[in-house]
């Protein structure tokens, strides 16, 4: 199994509180929305880099490699939803 990848198998939704495990390049076969709920993170997707602050939100679609960079403490909330 590539480790890069997560895979929330037979889930359609599911979601988390996230403030670590996420600075490695990974990628996703489900769509993720995330919310910023405080602090500041910086998210790279392919040569995109945005600084996002509490109250922005982001939609991941599967398969797109990206990761976050941890300056300070950041929590989001993620909502993974199943591609069916």
């Amino acid at each position: 199994m590539d480790h890069n990848v997560l895979d929330i198998g037979s889930i359609s939704f599911s979601s988390r509180l996230t403030d670590y495990y996420d600075e490695q390049v990974h990628s996703h076969t489900f769509y993720e929305i995330f919310i910023v709920t405080s602090g500041t993170i910086t998210h790279v997707v392919d040569k995109n880099v945005d600084t996002l602050e509490t109250g922005d939100a982001f939609l991941i679609f599967p398969g797109t490699k990206h990761r976050f960079i941890r300056q300070g403490e950041c929590t989001h909330r993620d909502f993974l939803i199943g591609k069916d």
